[in-house]
């Protein structure tokens, strides 16, 4: 059965009770033949049980259901009275591939019922807009071969708008954009796998490699904005406790997730220098905090604890731990200097600790309630 376009032509396999449009080939004593051509699992057909007030030449096309099939032979009866409002084999009808079932069938939308439930179209991916013509009907839905494409959707070679996930090869289909239509919305979303993880999360221009009965794949070729190379450094915000921030450009739509080595020490704004970019992960280093204000080499007078050789430094309503490289025997109050900030902040003490009388322990910072802390 060819699709009207002249290059291709499909055949499908009849099954009993399927409803059909045949085609009469010859008359004569026996029982009309048919062209089978069409079938991939007959050889020949016939007509049964055709009325005598029915004029039948060859030419003829006829409505008919499959009674049975033996032999490689099918045996098809006339459909008589049918209601002219429904669908019939042969009708032609236009629709919207909405949903890839197999590498060659799509679901068609239907916007008429009357005696169908659904309709599949063979050859086209999905998004097409294409004209068909009914070749079967079998129970409450029908299969079509497409007469005219007129446009034929998220085809190999098709660009497309996707919407994609950091470090995934899975990315959603949200529209079509070529010189006739751009930015053609899909309605639902459609799945697309990537030949690589992507790199960022956001919009990005991908092109359809291929369409199989697993889904579409296709790969990206373009994103909204250059993508940051390794030895960028950015302000961004992190939290205590967490090994990854995300960095993201408004204008652009997309954003990028870079993971630490170790878990930020403190919340606020941090700067970061990107040392790793592979696949879909970009990896970076803390460089220094903006807020709170802490910097490798600056000074800051803290309370210091020998019990657990550690101090607090308090910035605005923050309280901050710092972890001494330094052992102490003195628990007070002391000058640090900020040596490394990576898990933790850590100082060194610089200078002498001024250690807390317990006189003055109504006055000091320190809970003498608690004498552990000494």
């Amino acid at each position: 059965m060819s699709t009207g376009d002249g290059e291709r032509t499909y055949q499908l396999k009849l099954k009993e009770g399927d409803k059909i449009q045949a085609t009469v080939t010859e008359v004569g004593s026996d029982a009309p033949k048919v062209d089978s051509s069409s079938w991939t699992n007959i050889d020949t057909a016939s007509l049964a049980e055709v009325s005598e007030n029915t004029t039948i030449a060859p030419g003829s096309q006829i409505h008919t259901e499959v009674a049975g099939i033996n032999e490689n032979h099918a045996r098809l009866v006339p459909q008589r009275g049918v209601y002219q409002r429904n669908y019939l084999p042969g009708d032609e009808m236009r629709t919207r591939a909405i949903k890839q079932v197999s590498a060659s069938l799509c679901e068609g939308e239907l916007t008429q019922e009357r005696n169908l439930d659904s309709v599949f179209v063979v050859g086209v991916a999905t998004g097409a807009d294409v004209t068909i013509e009914i070749a079967m009907i079998r129970g409450h839905y029908a299969i079509g071969l497409p007469v005219t494409v007129h446009d034929p959707g998220l085809a190999s070679g098709r660009e497309v708008f996707v919407e994609t996930t950091a470090n995934s090869a899975q990315a959603k289909a949200v529209g079509i954009a070529d010189q006739n239509q751009d930015g053609q919305l899909l309605d639902g979303d459609v799945p697309i796998e990537l030949s690589h993880v992507a790199t960022s999360t956001g919009k990005a221009t991908v092109q359809v490699s291929g369409v199989t009965a697993e889904g579409i794949a296709g790969t990206i070729i373009d994103l909204p904005a250059e993508l940051p190379t390794v030895g960028d450094t950015f302000k961004t915000s992190v939290k205590q406790g967490r090994r990854h921030t995300t960095l993201s450009w408004s204008d652009a739509d997309i954003a990028i997730e870079v993971e630490f080595d170790d878990p930020c020490p403190v919340t606020g704004t941090a700067s970061i220098e990107l040392t790793e970019q592979m696949a879909g992960k970009y990896r970076g280093d803390l460089i220094t905090y903006i807020y709170p204000s802490l910097t490798v080499g600056d000074t800051h007078s803290i309370s210091v604890y020998k019990s657990k050789n550690r101090g607090t430094l308090k910035i605005g309503d923050q309280s901050i731990p710092i972890k001494l490289v330094d052992s102490i025997d003195t628990t007070g109050e002391a000058t640090i200097e900020i040596v490394e900030i990576s898990d933790a902040v850590y100082g060194k003490i610089v200078g002498e600790i001024s250690g807390i009388d317990i006189d003055d322990a109504e006055s000091s910072s320190v809970d003498m309630t608690n004498l552990s802390k000494l």
